[in-house]
């Protein structure tokens, strides 16, 4: 009697109900290619192994960790203490949906203790920072925070800083109690390095409690302060072991725009039918002496009410309706 009761009122409450359901062909691979590192999906135009990725988005796996092959961070310090090395930029996750990927920066410090300790970070990309989606996280009880970014082979640099000076801690601002947010700027593009390093001109008077200052490029809301962060030597290191996640933007081709119809070259990367192609981010940069136009290419996407990979055939899937009361699938497509 409950059951039949139950049923009745789900009836009554939901008279009409829908449920969509979505092309399973989801964010696919070519034929014969790894679909999966560890835990991370990866999808065409990323792949790994021999022709199973367009050429600037191979992906090598190494013990179940995902990372990108043409993207390097490096690691060290401006004192001679820690050796610069370079290493692959570690992947969190890649959606062709929006055209990004999430990767790991290792955090920026610097640490008095009984002799200064400090660590700076620079990475070289082939894809565009996302200006929308990361911010410049500083944390410390003194914080002075500085990224750079220039574009490859090149001396002309802009930067900005992310800063908490020193004064009584409780005649601070309201959020600003040992940590700053400074937005990425929005004229960053693919091939540039970006640095990122912590100053120490400032006399840390508190050193034996809040040793540290941290320099995080990191995505947006992603972190929250907490006052136990800037307590104990390399504690945000101890937290994020692996670095912090940040996005980046990829995009497909070394075109300004998307080709012309008719004139699609042959390594045309939107290539399942449902899809098209979509301009890609073009910024101009002043700098002193030149104006610089950086060039993102293009990205592609399966047309509404399609879901999938536009970059493999067949990749873009209609979706479809499922009525509850009429047990009966309708295309959304037209």
């Amino acid at each position: 009697m409950a059951t039949s009761s139950s049923q009745f009122l789900f009836r009554m409450l939901l008279p009409v109900l829908l449920v969509v359901i979505l092309a399973s062909a989801a964010e696919g691979q070519r034929p014969g290619c790894r679909e999966k590192c560890g835990n991370i999906t990866i999808p065409f135009p990323f792949g790994i192994g021999l022709r199973c990725f367009r050429e600037g988005f191979e992906v090598l796996c190494n013990h179940s960790r995902a990372f990108l092959a043409g993207n390097r961070t490096r690691k060290g310090d401006s004192e001679g203490k820690l050796a610069w090395s370079w290493s692959l930029m570690e992947l969190a996750s890649i959606s062709v949906a929006t055209s990004d990927a999430r990767a790991y920066a290792a955090v920026s410090y610097r640490c008095s203790m009984s002799e200064n300790t400090s660590s700076s970070l620079s990475l070289r990309m082939d894809f565009a920072m996302s200006s929308k989606r990361n911010v410049l996280q500083g944390v410390g009880w003194i914080v002075d925070a500085q990224l750079s970014y220039e574009p490859y082979f090149s001396a002309a640099a802009d930067g900005f800083p992310c800063s908490v000076p020193e004064s009584n801690y409780l005649d601070r601002p309201a959020g600003t109690n040992g940590s700053c947010v400074a937005p990425f700027p929005p004229d960053n593009g693919p091939n540039e390095i970006i640095s990122l390093s912590v100053q120490g001109n400032d006399k840390n008077r508190w050193w034996e409690t809040y040793p540290c200052s941290y320099g995080m490029l990191v995505e947006e809301s992603v972190y929250s302060f907490s006052t136990p962060d800037i307590r104990g030597n390399m504690t945000l290191l101890e937290r994020y072991p692996q670095g912090t996640p940040f996005i980046l933007d990829f995009a497909a081709g070394n075109t300004n725009s998307c080709p012309d119809e008719g004139r699609l070259p042959s390594d045309y990367a939107c290539v399942s039918g449902n899809s098209s192609c979509a301009n890609a981010t073009t910024r101009t940069r002043d700098f002193p002496t030149t104006r610089t136009t950086i060039t993102r290419g293009y990205v592609c996407k399966c047309w509404e009410h399609y879901d999938g990979n536009p970059y493999i055939p067949n990749g873009c899937q209609c979706t479809y309706i499922l009525h509850i009361y009429n047990p009966i699938y309708t295309s959304n497509c037209h």
